[in-house]
C-alpha cells in the first residue's frame, strides 16, 4: 500500500491526466503505469480505450479481467459505427458465431465482398467466402476455395470468368470435358494444346481453323506444328517458310520428295547463317 503522500501524489496525476484528450489520456495512463508512477489498473485503462475508441484494445483487457459484458459491448460499439469487421472479431472471440456472421452479411449488403469473405473464412463458412469473392469479382481466390472443397466445376468455371484460361483448362481436362478444356486453351490463346484435344474428338474441322487462327497472328511455327498434328505436310511446310524456318521446311519437303524445294531452303538457310556471323 502507498503511504498517504504517495496516495495524494497518484490521485493529483490522475486528475491532470483525466483533462487531457482521449488520446493523450490513454498515451499518459499507460506511460505512468509503466514507468511505475501510477499502479497498474486495468479497468481504468480499458475504459481509457473505450473512451479513445479503440474498442478492440479495451475488448482485449475485458477478456483478460473476464467480463464478457464489457467485450460484447466493444463489439456493439464497433457494429453502431459500420465496424463490422473488427466487431466480428470480438465476437470471435466469445465464439459467438451468430455475431460474427451477422457482420458478414451486413458487409454483404453494403458491397463490400471482400471483407465479407474474409469474415466467412475466419467462420470456416468457405463456400460462402468463395461465393462472395466471385460477387467481388475476384474470381482467382474463389476458384481456389472451390478446389479446397472439391468442387473442381466450380472451381474452373470461377478461372474462366477470372480471364485464368489454362488453369481452368487443366481442370476441365481433370474432369475429362475435352470440349470445354479446348475452348479455354483457344481463349487463353493456346491454339496448339487446343487441336491436340480437338484431334482426340476427331474433331478436325477445330484443328483446322486453331491452324489458320496461328497463321493469322503470323505464328507461324504453332501454325505448322497443328498442320503436322492433321499430317498435313504441305502447310505445315508452308508454315514454316512463312516464319523463315527453313531448316525445319526443307526437312518436310525432302519428307514429299520435294527435292528442288528442299535444296533451294537449305542453301537459304545457309545465307542466313552467315549473314548472323557477319
Amino acid at each position: 500500500m502507498p503511504d498517504k503522500t504517495a496516495l495524494a501524489d497518484q490521485q493529483k496525476l490522475v486528475a491532470l491526466i483525466d483533462e487531457l484528450t482521449p488520446d493523450a489520456r490513454t498515451t499518459a495512463l499507460k506511460r505512468a503505469e509503466e514507468i511505475g508512477l501510477l499502479p497498474s489498473n486495468k479497468t481504468t485503462t480499458a475504459e481509457a480505450y473505450e473512451k479513445k475508441g479503440e474498442y478492440a484494445s479495451a475488448a482485449k483487457i475485458w477478456l483478460q479481467l473476464d467480463n464478457k459484458d464489457r467485450v460484447a459491448a466493444c463489439a456493439e460499439a464497433y457494429e453502431k459505427g459500420g465496424w463490422y469487421a473488427n466487431a466480428a472479431e470480438i465476437w470471435l472471440q466469445l465464439d459467438n458465431k451468430d455475431r460474427a456472421a451477422l457482420c458478414a452479411e451486413a458487409y454483404e449488403k453494403k458491397g463490400e465482398y471482400t471483407v465479407a469473405a474474409e469474415i466467412w473464412l475466419q467462420l470456416d463458412k468457405k463456400e460462402k467466402a468463395a461465393k462472395a469473392y466471385e460477387k467481388r469479382g475476384w474470381n482467382a481466390s474463389a476458384a481456389e476455395i472451390w478446389l479446397q472443397l472439391d468442387k473442381k466445376e466450380k472451381a474452373a468455371e470461377a478461372y474462366e470468368k477470372g480471364g485464368l484460361y489454362s488453369n481452368a483448362a487443366e481442370i476441365w481436362l481433370q474432369l475429362d470435358k475435352k470440349e470445354k478444356a479446348a475452348k479455354a486453351y483457344e481463349k487463353r490463346g493456346w491454339y496448339t494444346a487446343a487441336a491436340k484435344i480437338w484431334l482426340q474428338l476427331d474433331n478436325k474441322d477445330r484443328v483446322v481453323v486453331c491452324a489458320e487462327v496461328c497463321e493469322k497472328k503470323e505464328e507461324y511455327a504453332s501454325a505448322a506444328e497443328i498442320w503436322l498434328q492433321l499430317d498435313n505436310k504441305v502447310k505445315a511446310a508452308e508454315a514454316y517458310e512463312k516464319g523463315r524456318r527453313y531448316t525445319d521446311a526443307a526437312t518436310i519437303y525432302k519428307m514429299l520428295g520435294n527435292a528442288r524445294k528442299e535444296a533451294a531452303l537449305v542453301e537459304l538457310a545457309a545465307l542466313l547463317r552467315d549473314q548472323n556471323k557477319s
